[in-house]
């Protein structure tokens, strides 16, 4: 890893030096020998205004050589190769040559830079320096430039090298303490093994303090297995409880339901007797249809019942949800009368058959009006009123829907959980419990 990271970061320095430092220095080489070029331009400037009527060539040659002799310390080569000096006639008179050259005026690799050269006093252009500036210099500081540049750059990788070596000798031990930590069983809590390698004293104290976590993480263990044991007979019990209690409530609603047929038939079968005298025929048979009616409703309460409470294997099949609903208020619906609920009905006819078991189905829908019975009745009377002529009111809707349906309202959504904290406790933990199993 840190080989790679060396060679990307050699590569990002010779990126870094064709694209930056290389051209910077270029730049500010020609800066400088431009700069050079200007100072001497002032005393070439200088040597052709001295005398305006007759400037004498001799002295700006004299000028022009000054300039080509200085040469460079470290390269022991001129800083200005060559000066080809063009003057105006009209302004300037140095004889029949208005072009003077000095040096080597045909350099290639020279870098050339033009001086306008101006009279000091009245500021007039007498003519135009041309200087051919050397590029040993550039050179000379691009090479000492390269060194240092490499010499930098070995250092840098030497200490990432350096660094790799005493990073791999630091992270061995830790390298053993993750492996095993990988290869160990979930179950084993044992303790870490000796380290090898350089083990510094803060690796130390990390195994000290990973091998008294393992120590109380195995007590915590204990604890918890014990505590679930206990949580499970408990968990036992209460759905025992449950069950009772779900058997109880459901045998009242199954009393209360059988009750106002088997009274109208018992008032029925009292008043026939006294007043039989008095009837026609088709009176007679009113209250002959009546208890008819009303025993065919007991008939099928109990057959329902029969069918709602026989164990057998689930079977799973094509439900009509409607159906599962109306079954399931033939059982619980008259417990809601009797307690002032109203229930409003929106089932859509035109509801599709859904696959699933009838009797699960039907236990499903119990519990939730049950729930919402129960929820009714308890919010009344947390909130004061306790109103015997209180009305609650029960909707109960179906409609077919998927996953992308938006048309639900977002009230009619957040109505769903209304007063769910009202709802007992034990029958929300079977309610689950039986859903999962569902």
């Amino acid at each position: 890893m840190f080989v790679g990271l060396a060679v990307i970061f050699e590569g990002l320095m010779v990126i870094y030096w064709t694209a930056v430092v290389e051209p910077r220095l270029k730049t500010e080489s020609q800066i400088v020998a431009k700069a050079m070029a200007q100072f001497r331009s002032n005393d070439i400037a200088d040597a052709l205004s001295t005398d305006r009527g007759q400037t004498k060539p001799d002295k700006v040659i004299k000028c022009m050589d000054l300039a080509i002799v200085l040469t460079n310390p470290a390269t022991k080569t001129p800083f200005i190769k060559g000066i080809e000096l063009e003057v105006d006639p009209d302004v300037v008179n140095i004889g029949e040559d208005t072009i003077i050259s000095r040096g080597n005026v045909l350099c290639k690799s020279c870098y050339i830079t033009e001086i306008p050269l101006y009279a000091s006093e009245t500021r007039e252009l007498m003519g135009i320096a041309k200087f051919y500036m050397s590029m040993d210099f550039f050179r000379n500081l691009k090479n000492e430039m390269v060194v240092r540049f490499f010499e930098m750059s070995l250092i840098i990788i030497i200490l990432i090298s350096a660094v790799g070596f005493l990073t791999t000798l630091l992270i061995k031990p830790l390298n053993i303490l993750s492996d095993y930590l990988m290869r160990k069983d979930a179950h084993d809590l044992s303790a870490t093994p000796d380290l090898t390698g350089m083990v510094t004293i803060e690796i130390k104290m990390v195994k000290t303090a990973m091998d008294d976590l393992l120590v109380r993480a195995q007590a915590h263990a204990l604890e918890i297995n014990k505590a679930y044991t206990k949580l499970k007979n408990t968990q036992a019990q209460l759905v025992q409880t449950g069950r009772l209690a779900s058997i109880g409530e459901l045998a009242a609603g199954v009393a209360h339901e059988l009750n106002q047929p088997l009274m109208v038939i018992k008032t029925t079968s009292q008043i026939l007797p006294k007043y039989i005298d008095r009837m026609t025929k088709d009176q007679i048979l009113d209250h002959m249809n009546t208890v008819k009616r009303n025993t065919e409703r007991m008939t099928s309460i109990i057959n329902h019942l029969r069918t709602f409470s026989r164990q057998k294997q689930a079977k799973y099949e094509a439900v009509d949800i409607n159906k599962v609903i109306n079954d399931a208020f033939l059982m619980i619906g008259q417990q809601l009368k009797l307690r002032n609920i109203m229930v409003e009905m929106r089932l859509d006819p035109q509801l599709p058959d859904c696959f699933g078991n009838l009797n699960q189905l039907e236990q499903v829908f119990l519990n939730l009006i049950t729930n919402a019975r129960d929820t009714l009745i308890e919010a009344d009377e947390i909130k004061g009123r306790a109103d015997p002529e209180y009305m609650g009111k029960l909707n109960i809707t179906t409609r077919s829907s998927n996953e992308k349906d938006n048309s639900i309202e977002p009230t009619h959504k957040r109505k769903i959980h209304y007063n769910i904290k009202y709802v007992p406790p034990i029958r929300i933990i079977l309610f689950c419990k039986f859903i999962n199993q569902i």
